[in-house]
């Protein structure tokens, strides 16, 4: 059986990419804060321009890495191979994988975005938690321009081990431009036993709620 690579983490300086082979990431660069329907998930609410301003109201407890997902956060599946590989058998060895995500989201404060990857017999390959904070906005609040980005991603052995990494990165973004966001700082390190062993805590949490 084909298994990820470590790729998944090493790539996210770029994108915060599923495993190998699979066809999906997701963008690193969201400085723009899912401004209309047509760039956001259907799961993700619009910003409402009559949000109250962060200051009167506290963070969500939820945007903070590796903590408890709430009790309403959606969980969605679908195959990590497209239509059109799976319509044509060309998926090879991801044919049978399943990509099981939670988006979560609160304009004023941020993204988070766990990504679950499980083979042809829903055993576990690969998983991720990332974080998206929002440290300052245009006057309007409907761009960010300075967000900090915080994950734990990376492949499960059949052993049970993790192979992973955990960064923290802070881009500096353009409101003209989004591609031409500015990283001014980005932090790598192994995941610590408690992390992963979080990590874990949270993967499972989601896999139940699919039952």
């Amino acid at each position: 059986m084909t298994r990820p690579m470590s790729g998944w983490t090493q790539s996210f300086p770029q994108t915060w990419m599923t495993p190998r082979y699979a066809n999906a990431s997701i963008p690193r660069r969201s400085t723009h804060l899912l401004r209309s329907r047509r760039m956001r998930p259907s799961n993700i609410p619009a910003i409402d321009r009559k949000t109250v301003h962060r200051s009167t109201m506290p963070a969500p407890s939820w945007l903070s890495l590796l903590s408890t997902l709430p009790d309403n956060a959606v969980v969605e599946q679908k195959p990590v191979a497209s239509a059109d590989q799976l319509a044509n058998n060309t998926a090879g060895p991801i044919a049978g994988w399943q990509s099981v995500t939670v988006n979560l989201s609160e304009p004023p404060f941020g993204l988070r975005h766990v990504l679950i990857t499980l083979d042809e017999h829903g055993d576990l390959l690969a998983g991720g938690d990332h974080v998206m904070f929002v440290r300052d906005t245009t006057p309007d609040g409907l761009e960010s321009t300075i967000t900090d980005h915080e994950s734990i991603g990376g492949r499960f052995e059949k052993d049970g081990s993790f192979r992973g990494t955990h960064w923290k990165t802070t881009l500096v973004g353009s409101t003209d431009d989004e591609e031409s966001s500015i990283t001014r700082s980005a932090e790598q390190r192994p995941p610590t036993g408690v992390e992963i062993a979080a990590l874990r805590h949270i993967i499972d949490d989601v896999l139940k709620r699919l039952r």
